[in-house]
């Protein structure tokens, strides 16, 4: 967001003389480049594979829950949590285009 909001309010702000209204249009541009970016990996994500992936997890939890401790639990929660971002450590890319693991 800094890496666009203030090359661009220096531009508008400073270099075009438009002052404090030149810099609230590097804040705006950088907050629109950053909504586009989000909508655009959250338009990426298969979310029939993550809830799947989720499903299988909770059910795993639910039948082993009685005998872990909740430390275990919140381990197993982070590394499901890994797991559905990044799958197997190929980068945050690859869930979007991974199938579920077995």
């Amino acid at each position: 967001m800094v890496c666009v909001s203030l090359p661009t309010g220096y531009l508008c702000g400073v270099y075009l003389g438009y002052g404090l209204p030149g810099f609230w249009m590097g804040y705006g541009l950088s907050s629109l480049c950053l909504g586009t970016i989000y909508s655009v990996i959250l338009a990426r994500v298969k979310w029939c594979t993550v809830a799947e992936v989720a499903s299988k997890e909770e059910t795993h939890h639910a039948k082993d829950s009685d005998d872990e401790e909740d430390d275990e639990v919140e381990s197993d929660n982070s590394s499901f949590m890994y797991e559905a971002i990044a799958i197997k450590g190929k980068g945050h890319m690859a869930a979007l285009n991974s199938e579920v693991p077995q």
